[in-house]
């Protein structure tokens, strides 16, 4: 019984000092979403963003991103790496400040990437292709009148437009 005790005193230690490396203060919170007036803005980037927060730590500033919802994985996904990135020149452009690293916190564990220029250039320029795509309009991959008749979308999409029948058409 006493080994059973002890395993888990030294458990809730090693908890405790894990819970502890992750909520080390910041030496200066620059943002917090949940206290800021609204996003932060790049005019130059033309986008918005609100990070969870921006912090001032010892080895330069972070932005930080909560998951709330996703099981975290061992290393972050491309998808997640182009958002920490983003919300990063959100940052630097918003706040004069440049941005070390990106933060996603998920409820067990913190993934840290390092924003580098090859990733800004890399986050830049798919903001560029997503603009360049939503200029072009939606690609019309398949018109399925039968598809679009019963869609509750219709009005609000490029295809179904296209496939709506028309006063003549319905006519006979």
């Amino acid at each position: 019984l006493g080994a059973v005790v002890a395993l888990a005193l030294l458990v809730l230690s090693l908890n405790e000092g894990q819970r502890r490396q992750r909520i080390v203060a910041p030496q200066t919170i620059l943002y917090d979403a949940t206290t800021a007036d609204g996003p932060l803005v790049a005019h130059a980037h033309r986008m918005q963003g609100r990070p969870a927060r921006v912090e001032r730590a010892a080895d330069g500033v972070i932005t930080v991103s909560v998951d709330r919802v996703g099981t975290p994985a061992a290393v972050a996904t491309p998808v997640e790496v182009l958002w920490l990135t983003a919300e990063a020149l959100v940052a630097e452009e918003a706040l004069g400040v440049t941005v070390s690293n990106g933060t996603l916190r998920h409820a067990d564990r913190d993934l840290t990437v390092p924003i580098t220029p090859a990733l800004r250039a890399l986050t830049l320029h798919a903001l560029s292709e997503l603009r360049a795509s939503e200029a072009q309009g939606p690609r019309i991959s398949r018109q399925d009148p039968q598809t679009c008749r019963g869609c509750g979308y219709r009005a609000m999409c490029a295809i179904g437009r296209i496939n709506a029948p028309t006063p003549h058409s319905a006519m006979g």
